[in-house]
């Protein structure tokens, strides 16, 4: 699933690989579930997450590598696993994919 160009207009991640701008945000957020834990840690901030998880799909690299500014690895992995098994992350590609063709 190449990333590539998702996020081109937003701030630069390390490496000089961008984050999603407050546009593509806005158009991702509704899609991803919110967490309904009550108890435990606090749920991670789903934007950093989103970020992270598009750092890796750009660059390939091994999730174990994903910079520290996006929390530990398995902070961004699990929901990605969680997201892409029940059907949630291909609606979230399409709608970011919506927005950059927008801005063409």
């Amino acid at each position: 699933m190449p990333a590539a160009g998702l996020g081109a207009a937003g701030r630069s991640g390390p490496g000089g690989h961008p984050d999603r701008s407050d546009d593509q945000w806005s158009a991702a957020e509704p899609l991803i579930p919110r967490s309904t834990a009550t108890t435990g840690r606090p749920a991670s901030d789903r934007r950093l997450v989103l970020n992270g998880l598009f750092w890796i799909l750009a660059t390939g690299a091994p999730w174990r590598d994903l910079p520290e500014r996006f929390g530990p690895w398995q902070t961004v992995y699990d929901p990605f696993r969680k997201w892409r098994k029940s059907g949630v992350l291909a609606p979230i590609i399409a709608a970011l994919h919506g927005t950059h063709d927008k801005k063409r």
